[in-house]
């Protein structure tokens, strides 16, 4: 059995997730989503995969975050945001992101 640890879904025009998108990756590490045009309905999704080590959504449509974003991330080490749009109540919540997390955010 393939254990996926790594995908790279980089400009591929994405806007949402489907929502079995979790299903199979519980082992997930590395998640590339830079250069789409995701909105924060996809990262209800994602923000629940506890095994993400690495997480990139540079150069997407995000201005908001869910509420609940990073929480069940435990193992987060690196959040890439670059190039989106966050709002100030988003930047507040990134900012409120256990210790540890390497951020990068140039709106």
């Amino acid at each position: 059995m393939v254990v996926l640890k790594e995908l790279d879904l980089v400009s591929n025009e994405l806007t949402s997730l489907p929502a079995n998108f979790r299903q199979g990756m519980g082992n997930l590490k590395t998640l590339c989503l830079n250069f789409n045009k995701l909105s924060h309905d996809a990262l209800s999704i994602i923000s629940r995969m506890g095994s993400m080590q690495s997480l990139d959504l540079s150069f997407n449509k995000l201005t908001l975050l869910p509420a609940d974003f990073g929480q069940d991330m435990v193992n987060l080490q690196e959040l890439k945001l670059t190039g989106n749009n966050l709002n100030q109540k988003a930047k507040e919540q990134v900012a409120k992101l256990r210790g540890g997390i390497k951020v990068t955010y140039r709106g």
